[in-house]
């Protein structure tokens, strides 16, 4: 499956995973959550099967 946001740009579930790993390996872990929950409140994704 891949990713379309509210602006409809489609992302691959690998793309969602690396973003999400690059958030996570900052040195601060409530940083990172902090920065993980707004990333992806901004990107209000939706699943669509392709």
């Amino acid at each position: 499956m891949d990713i379309i946001t509210k602006t409809g740009e489609i992302w691959s579930e690998n793309a969602i995973g690396a973003v999400i790993s690059l958030i996570k390996e900052s040195d601060d872990s409530i940083e990172a959550e902090r920065k993980l929950t707004h990333w992806l409140t901004e990107m209000n994704c939706q699943l669509i099967a392709m």
